[in-house]
Formats: C-alpha cells, structure tokens, sequence
C-alpha cells in the first residue's frame, strides 16, 4: 500500500477534504461495495483512501498482483476476458462501479493504436455485460474531454464528438456502449475527465515530466537547463487530482442515470506557461528544446471543458498542485539517491 502520495493523502485526510467541499459525508455507497477497476493506478490511489474515509468497501481489481491503493479487498482479472471478468463481478456483486482501468496517455496510443483501443473498449463492453447479470448497480464510466477533439471554446455536453487520436477513438467508443443498457437496472453515470494531476503522477504524461526534469536539474545546482518537449503551444484543461476524485464520488453518489458530464476547471493553461512556472519553482532557467520526435500528429491547439456539475468549489489553485508535486518529486529524489 502507498503511505505516502507527497500530499500526505490518507482516508482522513480524504475525508476532511470532501467535507470541506461537499459538507455532508452522508453518501449512497456509505456501507456499500464498490467495485474499482484499475484502483492501483495514480487515479485510483487518491479515489481508494476517499471511499474509505466514507465507510465504503472498496474493492480493487488491477493487472498487479497485489493491491498498493489500500483496498479491502482485491484481485488480480484481466477485464479484456470476458469470462474472468463475469466471475469476478459474480463472487463480489457490487452496489456500486468505478470503471479506471484502461491505457490512458494520449501519446502512449499514438504508438500502440489497436491496444489502445482495444483494452479501453474491451474492458468496457465486457464489465458492463458482467454487471447486468448481478442485478441493480450503480456505474461510474470514465471518458476523457479528448472526445470533443478540435474545438476554439470550452466544450459542453451537448457539443458532437469528434475523437482525433486513438486514446480519444477509444473514450468515444467506450460511451457507446452504455447505449445497449438504457432503460436497464444498469444506472450509469459517464465522466468526461479532462487533465487532471498530482503528487504521484507518472513522468509519461507532460507536466509531471517537466517536474521530474527540473528537480533532476536542481539537485544537480544547475541554474538553467535544456528541456525536449513536443508541442507546448497547446492549450490544456488541468485539475487536482483530489478535486477529481471528489467530482467522481458526486457523480457516483447523485449523477443522474444515463448522463454524461464534464469533469473539468474551465481554465485553459498553455503547456509553455507550465514550463515557465514550475521552472520558477524550482528556481531554474529552462531552454526548451522542440523534438521533432515528440510532436503528436493532428494535435488539438486547444482543450478546455465547460463543467456540467453542480457548483464546485473550493478548488484547489493549479499552482498549488504543481508546487506540491515540484516538492513530493524532490523528496522523492533524494529517498533514491539515500536508498542507492
């Protein structure tokens, strides 16, 4: 199980967090069983410890062979096997599902399409069916703001989708296949998820790769450094993490049957400002370096949600979020560096 996230997250530490925003911690799942697919990953390992703090039991289900999120229960199915998957929904019979397993980097499915496309919706189709042979459950499906794909102003529900990168193919076609399961006792509830991040985020996605790349050079006394990036004149939607996984508990507990949702800030940050704020973090010059090799083909210039949830706040400040990941990724530096 992770101790420690750099934020210092914990079941407790959850808990005041949705009270602060939410005020109640009375919940529908309070008591109940929740299913949580891909609960080792870095969104599940801030989700887990918040269900918990509201009295769900929380069960994980992942590709590792041992749970690292602080499940009561865990097991280790490949939800692309249909019939591993039907066993698993069978012996657990959850209330409730949260479905974030799946191939989630944008760049990683340029290289790797099919797969992409191929466990995202696999996994999809074949929990879903699982699901509706155990009766009545509650679903939460994640998608991604990817699916809007070009698109000059924040995004709203209603805009059409048109995906333009395999990671976005995949979310769209994950959304269709709720559509077989209106009207059924399946009550599911999709999240459009636009960036999110935090202590903890793997350096494969960009700004927790320009953290990680600034305090290499930090701890090296550089005062400037060379950065390779890909495009950073492109326009993303962030959020904290621990906002999103708050969001997600709304929705699971209140979303309404069959609805689809932003889950997003409504503020655009371009790529080359991050760069320039967390090298003020971090007290360093940095040079960027445009590597042919890491430009995207038919990049969205920009990516903005317009939320659809009830009034949410506080939020916590991006640059908050960033400075504390600048510091977790410090720390967790020199624990390497100790231990080697």
């Amino acid at each position: 199980m992770r101790e420690h996230l750099g934020s210092g997250w914990s079941a407790a530490v959850a808990l005041e967090r949705w009270q602060a925003v939410v005020g109640s911690d009375q919940t529908s799942f309070s008591g109940g069983k929740v299913l949580v697919t891909g609960s080792n990953g870095f969104v599940g390992s801030y989700l887990v410890p918040l269900l918990r703090g509201l009295g769900a039991v929380v069960v994980g289900v992942g590709l590792q062979e041992t749970d690292m999120s602080g499940c009561q229960e865990y097991y280790r199915t490949n939800l692309e096997v249909l019939d591993a998957t039907r066993q698993l929904v069978q012996k657990v019979s959850p209330d409730f599902a949260i479905h974030l397993a799946g191939q989630s980097s944008v760049g990683s499915s340029w290289a790797n399409e099919w797969q992409t496309i191929s466990a995202n919706v696999g996994s999809s189709v074949n929990l879903l069916n699982a699901l509706s042979r155990t009766g009545p459950t509650r679903v939460l499906l994640i998608s991604s703001g990817e699916v809007y794909g070009h698109i000059a102003r924040p995004a709203q529900v209603e805009d059409k989708l048109a995906p333009c990168n395999p990671y976005a193919i995949s979310k769209a076609l994950v959304e269709m296949t709720v559509r077989p399961y209106d009207g059924s006792e399946l009550q599911i509830v999709t999240a459009r998820a636009f960036n999110h991040t935090g202590p903890g985020r793997p350096p494969t996605f960009f700004e927790a790769y320009v953290i990680h790349e600034l305090a290499v050079a930090a701890r090296t006394g550089a005062s400037k450094t060379i950065l390779r990036t890909g495009n950073v004149d492109v326009v993303r939607d962030y959020s904290d993490v621990r906002d999103v996984v708050v969001q997600y508990l709304l929705l699971l507990d209140t979303g309404d049957a069959g609805g689809v949702y932003n889950v997003c800030s409504g503020r655009g940050w371009l790529l080359r400002d991050i760069i320039a704020l967390v090298g003020e973090i971090a007290q360093i010059d940095v040079d960027i370096d445009v590597d042919p090799a890491r430009l995207r083909p038919n990049d969205v210039a920009y990516l903005v949600g317009c939320s659809s949830l009830p009034a949410f706040g506080p939020r916590i400040p991006f640059e908050t979020t960033l400075r504390e990941m600048y510091d977790a990724e410090v720390e967790s530096l020199g624990a390497a560096r100790s231990a080697g």
